[in-house]
């Protein structure tokens, strides 16, 4: 047990720096990792990509757009190829990773970083989520508490913390724990068959070794860490923790931020 927490942190502490490393570059051509905002542009970045030894009909295009035929696209100005309909086509997908594993040799544009990772948000949570970017969002410690107790007290749907997976800076880290150099997983759901671990309940019920490799585990380490950043703690032993997460006041975790 505690060789498997030391490798828990080992990898949490490798990815959390990871992402501090991380700047803004002017030149696409010099960044490992691409973010977009265009729903995975069908016939815009996104191209079906023919059998080369097959004649093309004139409706192919037409066609596999409107059965999603399980075929290969490619993003030629990342280099990139998926197996089927890019992601953001899923009306449930809020976003979509595609790095290491689906880089193609010779779609690999001359000159460009190599590994690299390119992430689309999908219209599917820009249009009903994308103010929520960060815990910034909340301008002082009195508006995240009001939010956060307001939930609380409702005592209807999920947790506060469930309610933060809206921000955009958790669904960017769970898309950074698919990405090069991580390339994590999305363990099975325990409690729903079919679907991806995903969301406060599901996280707490995975085993140490689903937890290492599971992306949004991390999202939500980073998450509370976060939160006691500003003063807020999970209240351990509570069955709020399993449902959705229940927060607690405590100003003795907090840490000076400047």
């Amino acid at each position: 047990m505690e060789r498997t927490h030391r490798a828990a942190f080992s990898r949490v502490d490798e990815f959390t720096r990871q992402i501090s490393w991380c700047r803004r570059s002017k030149s696409r051509r010099q960044t490992h990792y691409r973010l977009y905002c265009d729903n995975d542009d069908i016939l815009g970045r996104w191209e079906p990509r023919p059998d080369p030894n097959e004649p093309l009909p004139d409706d192919y295009v037409r066609e596999i757009f409107r059965s999603g035929a399980n075929g290969e696209w490619t993003d030629d100005t990342n280099g990139v190829l998926t197996m089927g309909m890019p992601k953001c086509r899923d009306p449930n997908t809020q976003a979509a990773t595609y790095t290491i594993n689906s880089l193609l040799g010779d779609y690999r544009e001359h000159g460009q970083p190599h590994p690299r990772t390119v992430i689309t948000f999908c219209d599917s949570y820009l249009v009903r989520w994308g103010y929520f970017g960060s815990l910034e969002y909340f301008k002082s410690e009195g508006s995240l508490g009001n939010y956060i107790n307001g939930i609380q007290n409702a005592r209807v749907g999920s947790g506060p913390l469930d309610a933060f997976r809206r921000m955009t800076a958790m669904v960017v880290l769970h898309e950074f724990g698919h990405a090069w150099p991580f390339v994590l997983p999305d363990q099975r759901s325990p409690t729903v068959e079919g679907q991806s671990a995903a969301g406060w309940r599901d996280v707490q019920m995975l085993d140490d070794v689903q937890s290492i490799n599971n992306a949004d585990n991390y999202a939500y380490y980073c998450l509370i860490a976060g939160l006691a950043d500003r003063g807020w703690r999970v209240e351990l032993g509570s069955a709020e923790e399993v449902s959705g997460g229940l927060l607690v006041q405590d100003p003795s975790i907090m840490r000076h931020r400047s």
